[in-house]
């Protein structure tokens, strides 16, 4: 079994954008780098968690909260029957095959140890819901902060993963199809289909600063907690910060300088705290812990760093879009380009993002 101690996991997590530079419909991205061997904790002295064996976990007899926990899903459930508008919309649906794989399984191979894997872990840490409590995730993508609250809350926890894609709902249904207690619909952050004081959290990856309406997704967050329930999400800060994100930018503007795609400008935006804060407060929320993560992102070489943040994000429909020069002649001049500011083999470069508990009214 995985050592509790060990707080970053390089293949097993993952953080999701959203919405593409051009348009205000949901981008997803997939998870497959999370293999069930990825992630199984044993917890001395306190019971049981998910991801103990199933022999342990029958020692303890939690019959009688599962059967109510069916209850309470199966009301929160008929919630979600209405299917999101736009799912055909959706640039990422398309995975167009690249590079031996579709953007989301060269976003898997690639971005995801680039630039996600701390991140979700201390999402997961900062999450904390009473016995037999009831967690949604939203823009949850292909489950792999799914996967990090299953293994870090109580066994009775009844968790709600949604996200806006169809396609995404389902990878994050068979990604975790080995983790009981977790439930997946399809809904919009920003309208979500649940009754009023309905969860004792709601959690959210790197999307917020995604969302088409940011104020929106925020006071459907607050009306769906429960009285003292907390809103646990993370942003990127500006992309000056964040190393790579940014070398790739100027790289792909320096080779379309007459239409420079936008994309990497996107989830980068969302930075000034003041705005963030004052839509927390006018959502609801009176209590806001913000923590700055300053961490670093490593890559084998720069040919990750140019198929993750190129090949293996919706900036590859940008360049597509161009036509010329093609995807993969784009990828190599920045992995060149990347050579030369960084250096061959093993590189490494500054990411810093915020991580944001906002608490409502008890």
């Amino acid at each position: 079994m995985t050592d509790r101690g060990s707080h970053y996991h390089r293949n097993v997590i993952y953080a999701l954008w959203r919405y593409s530079a051009t348009a205000v419909h949901k981008l997803s991205y997939a998870n497959a780098a999370m293999q069930k061997c990825a992630l199984t904790p044993s917890f001395a002295g306190g019971g049981t968690r998910r991801g103990c064996s199933p022999a342990l976990r029958c020692r303890m007899d939690f019959e009688g909260l599962r059967v109510a926990r069916r209850a309470l899903r199966s009301t929160l459930m008929a919630c979600s029957t209405s299917k999101p508008e736009g799912d055909a919309d959706i640039p990422y649906i398309k995975s167009r095959p690249y590079a031996g794989g579709s953007i989301p399984e060269n976003y898997e191979r690639f971005l995801v140890p680039l630039l996600f894997s701390p991140y979700a872990a201390d999402l997961a840490q900062r999450v904390d819901v009473p016995e037999d409590g009831t967690v949604l995730e939203t823009a949850c993508g292909t489950g792999a902060a799914t996967r990090w609250l299953a293994a870090h809350l109580p066994e009775d926890t009844s968790i709600i993963s949604t996200d806006i894609a169809s396609a995404m709902v389902e990878e994050a249904r068979k990604n975790l199809g080995d983790y009981s207690g977790i439930d997946y619909a399809e809904a919009d952050a920003t309208k979500l289909p649940y009754p009023d004081n309905s969860f004792d959290a709601v959690v959210c990856q790197f999307s917020v600063m995604l969302f088409p309406d940011k104020p929106a997704g925020m006071r459907e967050a607050a009306r769906v907690l429960k009285p003292g329930g907390k809103f646990v999400f993370n942003i990127w800060d500006r992309l000056e910060r964040n190393g790579f994100s940014h070398a790739v930018h100027e790289a792909v503007a320096e080779i379309f300088p007459q239409d420079p795609p936008h994309f990497l400008e996107t989830p980068y935006a969302y930075h000034d705290l003041s705005v963030v804060a004052d839509a927390l407060q006018g959502a609801g929320f009176r209590q806001i812990d913000i923590t700055v993560l300053p961490k670093t992102s490593s890559a084998s070489d720069a040919a990750q760093v140019a198929m993750g943040l190129v090949a293996g994000s919706p900036l590859a429909n940008e360049v597509d879009d161009r036509e010329t020069p093609s995807l993969e002649e784009v990828t190599w001049q920045v992995r060149d380009a990347l050579v030369q500011r960084f250096g061959a083999g093993s590189i490494s470069a500054p990411m810093q993002a915020f991580q944001i508990v906002a608490q409502m009214p008890a």
